[in-house]
């Protein structure tokens, strides 16, 4: 087993003994979100050329790590759609007419991007003024999630298998602070979306990031 996820399992375990422990408050969540992808890359050429968004719902299980129940782990199951609009375009092999090379489309004015569709696990340090007698307080959380796109679509003119292009394992890191039903989130992509050995435009190294911000509503 690998000595990375022994401190998880440690967390985890610890939270299930003070859940079994009364009373508590937890707070077992749904969860909607929208928000706005910001991307960026490393070559100036890129360029973002129409809103980009993301959506996103799940499940969010709660072991309180306190005996007030004030720090608690979340660990949760979720779906993450993603629409990122650029001026990439894919450039199809005439043969074969699969996907062969990225290029930037110098005219900049055509509607072209990804839509992602992943599934999302997310693990965070909970931090929260609830109590028994209290369904309105403040809440922090921070952790990072584990994505696995599932579905993955370059769109132009018409739909193309992007898949080639992009690494389906992604990381991010995430904040979410609020009160009541409102919170603020904001979350950045740990690794490139796009595979590093990859045909790109004058076989430069291009790297894909971004950057999200958006509103997240919790359902008890």
């Amino acid at each position: 087993m690998s000595r990375s996820i022994l401190p998880l399992l440690g967390a985890v375990f610890w939270g299930s003994f003070i859940a079994a422990q009364e009373p508590l408050f937890r707070e077992d969540q749904l969860y909607l979100g929208a928000g706005v992808l910001i991307a960026n890359a490393n070559q100036a050429a890129f360029s973002q050329t129409d809103f980009s968004g993301q959506l996103q719902l799940g499940f969010i299980r709660d072991f309180p790590l306190t005996n007030d129940s004030r720090w608690a782990l979340g660990l949760g199951l979720g779906y993450d759609y993603r629409s990122l609009v650029s001026n990439l375009e894919i450039v199809l092999n005439p043969n074969t007419a699969q996907p062969e090379r990225l290029q930037w489309n110098r005219s900049n004015n055509s509607l072209q991007g990804f839509r992602q569709s992943r599934i999302v696990i997310p693990l965070e340090l909970r931090w929260r003024t609830a109590t028994l007698e209290s369904d309105a307080f403040w809440r922090v959380h921070s952790g990072v999630k584990c994505s696995y796109i599932y579905r993955n679509r370059f769109q132009s003119l018409s739909a193309t298998d992007f898949e080639s292009f992009v690494d389906p394992w992604q990381f991010s890191a995430h904040l979410v602070a609020g009160f009541n039903t409102w919170n603020f989130y904001v979350e950045v992509d740990l690794l490139p979306w796009l595979k590093p050995d990859f045909p790109n435009p004058a076989n430069n190294d291009l790297q894909l990031q971004t950057l999200q911000l958006g509103v997240l509503f919790y359902f008890l």
